[in-house]
């Protein structure tokens, strides 16, 4: 079994696993940038620890300008899925948690004042003004949020 039948065996489990598409392709998003943010970590103090050497070799310096690759690529084979299964059960208990909160608000406000409550109220309008939309503006807006989502990352990682 090689390397790649591996990975897609395991990233097909954790799709099951995931419940929804777009929670996995979000959770691998997020493992890939936490990743990265990892790798260019190690990069930095490892440049910090090759600057405190005082005698080292010009090609030493030239390949460790490649060393946010290497470091991401040795994490991407060794522990990509495990940190995307991490995420994934992150966001899914995050999920049940919210969603007991606010089942929770709910009953206490329909015992308080006799009437649905606001929080689901608000949540069920937002839902159907956006299912109300056609295919292809969803999947505009969705593709711009994920620009801005990819632009922050960059943002943060100070990439740009």
């Amino acid at each position: 079994m090689n390397i790649f039948e591996y990975y897609r065996h395991n990233f097909s489990n954790l799709k099951k696993k995931s419940g929804s598409s777009w929670t996995f392709v979000l959770s691998l998003l997020n493992g890939i940038g936490i990743s990265y943010l990892i790798s260019f970590h190690l990069s930095y103090h490892t440049w910090i620890y090759l600057g405190s050497l005082e005698r080292i070799d010009p090609i030493v310096w030239s390949i460790s300008s490649y060393l946010p690759i290497i470091y991401l690529s040795i994490i991407a084979f060794s522990c990509l899925d495990r940190i995307t299964f991490v995420i994934i059960h992150m966001t899914l208990l995050s999920q049940k948690i919210t969603f007991a909160l606010m089942q929770r608000f709910d009953i206490w406000y329909w015992r308080k004042y006799r009437r649905n409550g606001p929080l689901c109220e608000g949540v069920f309008r937002i839902q159907t003004r956006i299912l109300s939309w056609d295919r292809t503006k969803r999947n505009k807006i969705f593709l711009v949020a994920g620009v801005f989502l990819l632009v922050w990352y960059f943002y943060r990682l100070e990439l740009i």
